[in-house]
């Protein structure tokens, strides 16, 4: 059996800087740089971690960040906007 230390959910963008502006200024999260990335602090105490794969970078399909909200037309709404 490993020793596992910690665990994390992770995913790559292409411009750290316009990563960090959506979700800390459109979305109102904390961030705090680590390392080479960055890290997310969710509510409920959850971090996530993104770090950057440059302009030719493609994000993979299957990466999901999910979110909770009391009303999800209202979210979508103040997002599009």
């Amino acid at each position: 059996m490993l020793a596992i230390q910690a665990a994390f959910s992770g995913f790559s963008v292409t411009s750290s800087a316009e990563a960090r502006e959506f979700y800390s200024q459109t979305l109102g999260l904390e961030i705090t740089k680590h390392g080479y990335g960055t890290h997310i602090h969710l509510p409920g105490g959850a971090t996530v971690f993104f770090y950057p794969k440059g302009a030719g970078h493609t994000p993979a399909t299957y990466t999901i960040l999910n979110l909770v909200v009391d009303d999800i037309d209202e979210a979508v709404d103040q997002l599009k906007a």
